[in-house]
């Protein structure tokens, strides 16, 4: 595997990394074989054993990442909350930035080498459906809140027709956003970039895509200038806290009917 944190990895956790990859890279048309050999397993009935089948694989591959994801979301928002007087309370900018960061953050923790980005670009894991079906889960919870927040502000602006619309462009945009923000990290990693600049500039980085988000939806040049140095200065000080993104394949009865 290309980073030493999996080298000790199960197996099933092995391939859904590479799993990620060859979904990221070869959508549908992902094989087996690949993703078992950049797995390093010779066993051939290892994706049927843990997954069920290759579609178990896809669905684990979609939701593996999600909960220390969400973990990480729900402290953002815990802070936002928390920070917020009358005076200053959140702004759908704000909203926005803690929707969007922790996806990057993932991405960021998995260079040099990542693909979360694309995947989520390649197969459709971005969307208020995909959400809805989670919704029984706990660990969606912060992502429904920060969704059902941002919707309700953003219903008191427009109409439904026009939100609806939006929404449907910003759910094409957003995967397309990640996955090209991830191809660019890459590349100034693969240019001799250090890591530790990059990890720099990743709460600005943030801030310009939750600035575009915004603007996506309201269409209005003040939006650009939103003020997020409190995201920023919050997104720093807990992904410290938090430490590495810790992950686990889903129970293999959990994938049942896959």
């Amino acid at each position: 595997m290309a980073h030493s944190i999996y080298d000790s990895a199960s197996l099933p956790l092995k391939l859904l990394i590479a799993a990620e990859r060859e979904f990221a890279i070869n959508g549908e048309k992902a094989r087996v074989s690949d993703i078992l050999a950049r797995a390093e397993s010779g066993n051939a009935a290892a994706v049927n054993y843990h997954f069920r089948s290759r579609d178990g694989l896809f669905a684990a591959c979609r939701i593996f990442r999600e909960q220390p994801l969400n973990e990480f979301r729900k402290r953002l928002l815990d802070r936002l909350l928390a920070e917020a007087t009358e005076e200053s309370p959140p702004t759908l900018a704000e909203y926005f930035f803690v929707l969007i960061a922790p996806s990057v953050a993932v991405i960021t923790s998995l260079l040099p080498e990542a693909y979360y980005g694309r995947f989520i670009c390649k197969c459709d894991t971005y969307s208020r459906d995909r959400l809805d079906e989670r919704r029984h889960e706990i660990w969606a919870e912060p992502a429904l809140q920060l969704v059902e927040i941002i919707l309700a502000e953003l219903s008191e602006r427009m109409s439904p027709s026009t939100l609806e619309l939006r929404l449907a462009l910003y759910e094409r945009n957003i995967p397309q956003s990640l996955a090209q923000l991830e191809t660019y990290l890459m590349g100034r990693i693969e240019s001799g970039v250090e890591k530790e600049v990059i990890v720099d500039q990743i709460p600005g980085l943030i801030a310009e895509i939750a600035r575009h988000s915004l603007y996506s939806f309201i269409q209005d040049k003040n939006t650009q200038s939103d003020d997020l140095s409190r995201c920023e200065r919050l997104y720093r000080e807990e992904l410290q806290a938090f430490g590495s993104f810790v992950y686990r394949a889903p129970d293999r009865m959990s994938l049942a009917g896959y």
